[in-house]
């Protein structure tokens, strides 16, 4: 029996070496990969956290890769502009045409954007293979609570329907959100399909790497506490 996998990651905003954060699903890949599956990451051409915009298409970053589907660039993290890059995403990734993906065994939809959670169940009706959704920031909740919107609001009421849908149709929900469990099971998940997966740490980028060198203005004969 085959054990070997292939992995799709969905993640819109995800970086890697040379373009910027966020490294979670670029590292996913790197250990998987190391691991003898095959991984790959679908992400867009803008993020507000990219120090380099990438270009449109499929580009391998570091053996890992990538198909980045350009998008429309916004200003505000919280904004029309940034729900409109979200919607040009979720519909590009929907006609996604891509042989060197390869076929999924598994999907993986990353938020804060749930919508593309329609691509990935049209794929695993049509290759028989698992979708789990990843939670880092819960939408539209993030939109309610920083952008002071109305559950009643138009965008809040779409987005909810797509996050619900996210929540009863991925057969495992993963999240850095330990104790979000309760809210995810409120909106429609099954109590035994929630797993705690938190960032970790990549101990080969840091073994070598001396305190002194990361952080040169700190005080060399204080005790100091970091959190990050």
């Amino acid at each position: 029996m085959n054990s070997k996998k292939n992995i799709w990651f969905i993640s819109q905003y995800a970086g890697g070496p040379g373009i910027g954060m966020q490294y979670r699903q670029f590292l996913f890949c790197s250990n998987l990969i190391n691991k003898g599956h095959n991984a790959s990451v679908i992400s867009s051409t803008f993020s507000h956290l990219f120090n380099q915009f990438p270009i449109q298409g499929g580009q391998s970053l570091d053996n890992v890769y990538y198909h980045f589907i350009k998008t429309p660039k916004y200003k505000k993290s919280i904004s029309i502009g940034r729900f409109w890059n979200m919607l040009v995403f979720a519909i590009k990734v929907y006609f996604l045409n891509d042989e060197k993906l390869g076929k999924p065994d598994l999907i993986v939809v990353s938020s804060p954007s749930m919508l593309p959670i329609i691509a990935a169940l049209k794929w695993k009706k049509k290759y028989n293979c698992k979708v789990f959704f990843e939670v880092r920031d819960i939408w539209p909740l993030t939109l309610q609570e920083l952008g002071n919107l109305s559950s009643f609001h138009p965008l809040v009421m779409f987005m909810r329907y797509f996050e619900k849908l996210a929540y009863r149709k991925s057969d495992l929900v993963l999240s850095l959100l330990p104790n979000a469990q309760e809210h995810f099971i409120s909106s429609g998940m099954h109590s035994n399909n929630f797993r705690y997966l938190p960032n970790g740490v990549e101990t080969t980028e840091i073994e070598n790497t001396s305190a002194s060198s990361l952080f040169p203005d700190f005080p060399k004969d204080d005790f100091i506490v970091g959190y990050g």
